[in-house]
């Protein structure tokens, strides 16, 4: 599942605790290119009795098209994948700040720290620009957001 750390909805302990309310008896935190959310997600998991396994989607390319895989029962001290999700964090942000000015250019100008707001402090992504773009008015819905830019 994805919290608003990546590109879902809610903090980490409110995705715990709707999968509580919806049966789960396990589940695994996998936010892009991020495990900050992974400890609270963990504690809230333990708190109701659900089981937890940690974990991540790493973003990548491979022959030029976007493939995410999905990687379970991570070590969250492990410091080469630490050293990886920075850096991919990095160049997401490089990618929204890439994507904003191309939008500006045609017009359309949100702000970059509205975005970074949106994702809570968590990995920038696409949809907290799209989910930008529909707060200031530019589009109906997000998904018109991904279909028009």
């Amino acid at each position: 599942m994805h919290s608003n750390r990546s590109d879902g909805s809610d903090p980490p302990a409110a995705v715990v605790e709707r999968a509580a309310t919806l049966g789960f008896s396990a589940l695994a935190l996998t936010d892009h290119d991020t495990v900050d959310g992974v400890a609270e997600a963990s504690g809230r998991a333990h708190d109701l009795g659900l089981g937890f396994l940690p974990g991540v989607e790493i973003s990548g390319v491979l022959h030029r098209s976007e493939v995410h895989v999905v990687s379970l029962g991570v070590t969250l001290d492990a410091q080469p994948l630490l050293d990886a999700l920075r850096c991919m964090q990095k160049n997401r942000l490089e990618r929204s700040r890439t994507i904003i000015d191309r939008l500006r250019r045609l017009g359309i100008v949100i702000d970059f720290d509205a975005v970074q707001h949106r994702a809570g402090g968590g990995a920038v992504g696409r949809l907290h620009i799209a989910q930008e773009l529909e707060a200031q008015g530019y589009v109906a819905t997000v998904q018109d957001a991904f279909t028009k830019y």
